[in-house]
């Protein structure tokens, strides 16, 4: 199954580290095969500070900020339909 967390501003900022992080770890328990796709502001540092097997991460050029209003929808479906090429299943999480 193929999982894409979004709202991630970066790893730059400890407490979402830890937010992904225990997020990614507890559902590894569930499911070993699961692969994450998490977008981010920042996703080469992230990388370096999370280096796994099962997780890409993708640059989030749709983040809102404070007083900004974005439709994510369509990037969001794009990138879930991109991710269901083997027909598996898919499960969104916003941090």
């Amino acid at each position: 199954m193929n999982v894409v967390i979004t709202g991630v501003t970066g790893f730059r900022n400890r407490g979402v580290e830890a937010l992904v992080r225990t997020k990614i770890d507890q559902m590894l328990i569930n499911d070993s095969e699961l692969k994450f796709t998490i977008l981010t502001n920042t996703p080469n540092y992230d990388c370096e500070r999370l280096s796994h097997r099962s997780v890409e991460f993708i640059q989030d050029s749709f983040q809102t900020f404070p007083g900004q209003i974005v439709q994510k929808a369509g990037p969001i479906k794009a990138i879930l339909k991109k991710m269901d090429v083997e027909g598996r299943g898919r499960t969104t999480v916003t941090i």
